[in-house]
């Protein structure tokens, strides 16, 4: 049983000390998802990059802002990794083990794998988008696979 917000007091898997490995996007300014970069098209426009679709997005996660960084809050001295993904300018990244082209592999398989890591919990931003991909292309890298839904958010509602 998960902690829950109508019942605060159940037992949380995160009680006990975990490994934290953890994803952030980490755009470059150019990045082809973000909308400002495609003249005469709106936030939400759907564009086909390299026969892919892609969601434009309004800027976020930019490298080096206050937008990319994570929340105040967060114990982040507790991570073990922060594997940045989005960093190609021309191809987006929505899951934390593949680019959206599911060919170029981000390198977290085989980082958890060389550390015997088999289950995993996700959450996040956004789960709509990155918590869902990164959920999918997990169980499909054989990972059990838990979700923690506590714990993310909805982009938004295509």
């Amino acid at each position: 049983m998960y902690r829950t917000i109508s019942d605060p007091e159940a037992p949380s898997p995160f009680k006990r000390e975990t490994r934290s490995y953890r994803s952030s996007i980490w755009h470059p300014p150019s990045h082809v998802s973000l909308a400002v970069n495609h003249p005469g098209k709106n936030v939400y426009d759907i564009i086909d990059i390299n026969g892919i679709s892609q969601v434009l997005w309004p800027s976020h996660c930019v490298s080096g802002s206050i937008g990319a960084a994570f929340h105040p809050d967060l114990e982040t001295d507790r991570f073990k990794i922060i594997l940045h993904k989005g960093m190609d300018p021309a191809i987006d990244s929505y899951s934390v083990f593949l680019e959206n082209d599911k060919k170029k592999l981000t390198g977290m398989d085989d980082f958890l794998r060389c550390l015997e890591i088999t289950k995993i919990f996700l959450c996040g931003l956004a789960t709509d988008y990155c918590v869902f991909y990164s959920a999918l292309d997990a169980i499909s890298f054989g990972f059990e696979t838990c979700l923690v839904v506590d714990a993310t958010s909805f982009a938004l509602s295509l």
